[in-house]
């Protein structure tokens, strides 16, 4: 989510902040400073960022994009 190709603590912090988040929101394509977008978080595709998101990034934590 944050764009360094693997699943850490900061993609689960970003998934925490974003929590709440829908496809409605004005935010949900606007890039913050550093240049994240919560779009990107919704990684089941329902159009919110929620649990089920952050479960997903969860199992995967620890594993970066080229395994």
């Amino acid at each position: 989510m944050d764009g360094d190709n693997d699943i850490d603590q900061d993609d689960l912090d970003l998934l925490s902040a974003w929590n709440g988040l829908t496809s409605a929101d004005f935010d949900w394509i606007k890039p913050d400073s550093a240049g994240n977008v919560p779009l990107f978080g919704d990684l089941d595709r329902d159009g919110d960022v929620n649990e089920d998101d952050y479960d997903i990034a969860y199992a995967n934590n620890q594993t970066d994009g080229d395994a």
